[in-house]
């Protein structure tokens, strides 16, 4: 369906039919089984990694979305954030992966700009349950243009961080300098 607002080569999906939901495949774990099982691995909750555990159960790339949590209405960290490799997700997030209508990182940023107040539940403790995940509105352009669009976010972030290590390194020349001022080595 397109209502008129999009370009004429875009589409209104939904999330659900944008992506795949595996939150079954998700295995919650107590904080007290974790501390049994420190390790490398990412422990993921609803707004990014809580802990390192021993195992994994993802492998791979794959968008997570906060189920529940005030942040899901505060946002003061994004509420959907993609996962690579080898990690561990808890029930607190859904896991997304992509069925060919949309790329992760075009959906990831969508709804980390979109207001999805609309379709969250519960007064004292927010949460988006599956189902209005599923049917939260995507503009969905060509499949073309997302991945050009995540092509372009990408070369963002690298020279985002490219900028961040040349940050550090003047900073330490700067802080270098004014201990060998202090010093009396100028």
């Amino acid at each position: 369906m397109n209502n008129g607002s999009l370009p004429v080569d875009w589409t209104f999906t939904t999330h659900g039919e944008a992506a795949d939901n595996l939150d079954g495949t998700r295995v919650p774990l107590k904080m007290s089984d974790r501390d049994n099982r420190h390790g490398d691995y990412p422990y993921y909750g609803a707004s990014g990694v809580i802990d390192y555990i021993d195992d994994f159960h993802f492998d791979g790339d794959y968008l997570l979305l906060a189920e529940d949590g005030a942040n899901l209405l505060a946002r003061s960290t994004p509420i959907a954030f993609l996962a690579t490799g080898k990690y561990w997700v808890n029930n607190h997030a859904h896991v997304v992966t992509p069925n060919g209508n949309a790329t992760l990182l075009y959906l990831s940023t969508h709804l980390n700009m979109r207001n999805i107040q609309d379709f969250v539940t519960g007064s004292a403790q927010p949460k988006l349950n599956q189902g209005n995940l599923n049917n939260i509105p995507i503009p969905c352009p060509p499949m073309c243009m997302q991945e050009e669009f995540d092509r372009r976010v990408n070369t963002f972030d690298l020279i985002r961080g490219k900028q961040a290590a040349a940050e550090k390194e003047v900073d330490s020349i700067f802080n270098s300098l004014v201990q060998r001022a202090f010093n009396g080595e100028l």
